[in-house]
């Protein structure tokens, strides 16, 4: 009998947290593969570099972002690490195929 006590509690709780995680967990899975079955070519036309102070800490985060001009003329803004930043120069060309998450040097 004491689980029916907890009943209440549980279904006011704890299924909305399930289910939101249930649906950002679709989303994000969508999101990826919504990005490898896309196919494109393009230009890199520019590189952004952020950094933002982690709360409670002395380090700093850096996010990476490269822009490409899809040939389409849709820009595609990619996050990317430090290291894929880094191979890449504006002006080069690319393409990304499919079933591939991220583009590559033509």
């Amino acid at each position: 009998m004491p689980f029916l006590f907890f009943l209440p509690i549980l279904i006011l709780f704890v299924a909305p947290i399930v289910i939101i995680t249930i649906l950002l967990f679709r989303f994000v899975i969508k999101g990826i593969t919504k990005q490898k079955n896309s196919t494109w070519t393009g230009t890199l036309i520019d590189k952004k570099h952020f950094q933002k102070d982690v709360e409670d800490s002395h380090r700093k985060e850096n996010f990476y972002t490269l822009v490409f001009q899809a040939d389409d003329g849709e820009p595609k803004n990619l996050g990317v690490a430090k290291k894929f930043y880094d191979e890449f120069n504006i002006g080069d060309r690319v393409v990304k195929e499919k079933g591939k998450i991220f583009p590559t040097k033509c």
